[in-house]
C-alpha cells in the first residue's frame, strides 16, 4: 500500500530551494512529489505538495526529512478518508 506525505513551503523559499528539497525527497523515497493545487495562483495553495511513497518505502522517513526542514512550514501524513454510508440510506433503492 502507498502512503501519501503532505507538506507546506515557507512562503518564502525560493523556487531554487523548493526543486533541491523535491529532489532529496525523491533521492530518499518519494515516488512523486507534486503541488497539491497546480494552478492556484495564490501563494497559500500554490506553496503545498504531496508526496507519494511506495510500499517498500518508509513514509516515516521522509516525514523526519520534511519537518527538519527549516523550507517547510509542516508535513503531515494525509490520512485515509473513505465515504461511510449511514444504515438508514443502505436498503433504499433510487426511484425513477
Amino acid at each position: 500500500m502507498t502512503a501519501k506525505v503532505q507538506f507546506k513551503f515557507r512562503e518564502d523559499t525560493s523556487s531554487d530551494d523548493r526543486e533541491q528539497l523535491i529532489a532529496k525527497l525523491e533521492d530518499n523515497g518519494a515516488d512523486k512529489v507534486q503541488r497539491v493545487f497546480p494552478e492556484a495562483p495564490d501563494d497559500e495553495r500554490a506553496t503545498l505538495y504531496s508526496a507519494l511513497v511506495g510500499e517498500d518505502r518508509d513514509s516515516g522517513k521522509l516525514l523526519r526529512l520534511l519537518k527538519r526542514s527549516r523550507k517547510v512550514e509542516f508535513a503531515e501524513p494525509e490520512t485515509d478518508r473513505h465515504l461511510i454510508k449511514p444504515v438508514e440510506l443502505s436498503g433504499r433503492r433510487r426511484r425513477s
